[in-house]
């Protein structure tokens, strides 16, 4: 008598032979799915990680909601700001632009930042790399990050020269991550850090020129932080003095994180195709293994197996490679996934809070391992099951004559020339219209692929090109007063390597709303007519024309407070001494 339990047995047994006997079909097969699954598994989990632990790293720094450049000012003044309504803390700060060598000879420009004591501070909190994050009278800090680096070393003597060209030599004692003061600004350079003692010392100021708010309430609303720097604004517009340009900052927003998810968005739809690709080679794998396996299929049907039952035990086959696919995958696309992670963190100075697993990741590698692979198997795997089986004992699956193979006929008789062996493939190659769409589909996508990165590139080399376009001059030196262009000229044009130079006026406006509140402090620029250092890449309208007046031309960022804003319409602005 034969039970069920030895019906079962043999089947299952076809199953593990198949997987162990043809080693390299089921690499091939198991590669195809783990390929996918793992490419979404780093997106994912680089993705969920990123998108949760730049900004809660962010906030931790008790990042300025609220930063305004005035004139100077001093401790007093700040406890005047502390009293605006809903204003939690205030501190000052005063940024110089200083050049920094430490052989006297390689200078490069260093943003000098100094507070008056680093170990009370409450904003923009910064992390310790090596060394301290708190220097002492006449010791210097200095930021790093993987774009802007100066080289210096913690112990290095480095020389500083002022504004007004004196110089002093400080002792660097820390290197810093400092992810707020330069978070939206890849190209604002390094900065430095000393007290405000230490710069007195260097010749500078006692005085503050930075003002750094953080708003309490509804810190993450855009709108509540406006409104809070408006009322802020007019404190000190009302103490005489200047406003020359307000950021805000929401707390748990990195200025860089929309950046980086766009671009991880990207990448997830690389990914998407590269799924398509490997659903594509598993059903030609699949095509390939059920016809070898065509007289296997032909004897079980002979001694009594159903076409569902052979069917399933495909099926089962198919989950196997998933699940191998899965146990290989799965792992590696979370340590990958948080590698990516961090190496993105390493170009915006971020912080993460840790590797950890991503549930939302698990999830999709586990679909996609499994079904996915069904899905792109089924038809094939259906379509061999239901086979007749006197066909399959032949080896023979039935191919449909159509006009193909007739006009592969005709053309053999005007091409005589070619050897049998080359018309033999051509005819093997059109002799199955499924089989050549189908490796004709995989053999585009994989080519979509390909070109869909280096367009990627491409696309990011011309836009930085573009970046380029408004940034042409070798050196750009800036003055705290205005000069007349005359004078400039005739000190820097004498200068050997010095080829042409021009003088550019910067001033800061407000755009205001019908109510006559203001919607957004903007810097502006005015160039000389006639300018080679601009090449604009227009969106809509034309460049400012020589002479004209009251003409203005804007970025397109212009566009998310004037949605609707076309060339030939007006604005509102005043300058802020007006």
């Amino acid at each position: 008598m034969v039970t069920k339990a030895n019906l079962i047995k043999p089947r299952w047994s076809k199953v593990l032979s198949d997987l162990r006997d043809n080693k390299l079909r089921t690499l091939l097969v198991v590669a195809s799915i783990a390929v996918g699954v793992f490419s979404v598994g780093t997106i994912v989990n680089a993705y969920v990680i990123l998108s949760q632990d730049i900004g809660i790293t962010f906030a931790a720094k008790n990042p300025a909601n609220i930063e305004i450049r005035t004139d100077p000012f001093y401790e007093d003044f700040i406890r005047t700001i502390e009293k605006v309504p809903n204003v939690l803390d205030a501190e000052g700060r005063q940024v110089v632009n200083v050049r920094a060598s430490q052989d006297g000879e390689a200078w490069q420009d260093l943003r000098l930042i100094t507070m008056k004591d680093f170990e009370d501070t409450e904003i923009n909190l910064l992390s310790a790399i090596e060394g301290t994050k708190t220097p002492g009278r006449r010791e210097l800090l200095v930021s790093q990050d993987f774009l802007n680096s100066t080289g210096f070393q913690v112990g290095d003597l480095i020389e500083i020269e002022m504004p007004d060209g004196s110089t002093n030599t400080l002792p660097l004692v820390g290197l810093v991550a400092d992810q707020v003061t330069n978070g939206g600004d890849f190209m604002g350079g390094a900065n430095g850090y000393v007290s405000l003692d230490t710069l007195e010392w260097l010749g500078g100021g006692d005085y503050f020129n930075q003002l750094y708010v953080r708003v309490s309430g509804d810190s993450n609303n855009e709108d509540h932080i406006l409104s809070i720097a408006a009322e802020v604004e007019d404190k000190i517009e009302r103490n005489n003095r200047q406003i020359y340009r307000t950021n805000i900052q929401e707390s748990n927003e990195h200025p860089m994180g929309s950046i980086v998810l766009a671009l991880l968005g990207i990448l997830g739809a690389l990914g998407g195709l590269i799924l398509v690709l490997s659903s594509s080679l598993i059903v030609n794998t699949l095509n390939g293994l059920l016809t070898q396996h065509l007289r296997q299929i032909g004897v079980m049907k002979l001694i009594g197996a159903r076409s569902a039952q052979i069917l399933g035990m495909y099926l089962i086959l198919i989950l196997a490679y998933g699940a191998i696919a899965l146990a290989l995958a799965l792992p590696l696309g979370g340590v990958a996934g948080y590698a990516f992670a961090e190496f993105i963190t390493g170009f915006i100075n971020a912080d993460l809070l840790g590797f950890r697993v991503i549930p939302l990741a698990i999830v999709l590698q586990v679909l996609i391992a499994l079904l996915i692979p069904l899905i792109a198997g089924f038809i094939p795997v259906n379509s061999g099951s239901k086979i007749n089986m006197r066909r399959a004992i032949s080896n023979d699956r039935p191919v449909a004559q159509s006009s193909g193979a007739s006009w592969l006929n005709r053309l053999s008789e005007w091409i005589k020339w070619l050897s049998r062996p080359i018309l033999l493939s051509f005819r093997n190659t059109f002799r199955r219209k499924s089989r050549l769409l189908l490796t004709i589909f995989t053999l585009t996508v994989a080519g979509a692929i390909f070109i869909g990165v280096f367009n990627v590139r491409s696309s990011m080399d011309h836009f930085m090109d573009q970046i380029g376009q408004h940034f042409k001059a070798d050196i750009t030196l800036g003055f705290s007063r205005p000069y007349p262009i005359s004078r400039i000229k005739q000190i820097v044009l004498p200068i050997p390597g010095v080829v042409d130079m021009e003088g550019w006026a910067v001033s800061s406006i407000e755009v205001l709303a019908p109510d006559d509140s203001v919607i957004e402090n903007i810097q502006i620029m005015a160039p000389p007519a006639d300018t080679e250092l601009v090449d604009p890449d227009m969106v809509a309208g034309r460049w400012v024309l020589p002479g004209e007046r009251k003409a203005l031309v804007v970025s397109d960022s212009i566009y998310d407070f004037y949605p609707d804003l076309q060339p030939g319409d007006s604005i509102r602005v005043e300058t802020p001494d007006e």
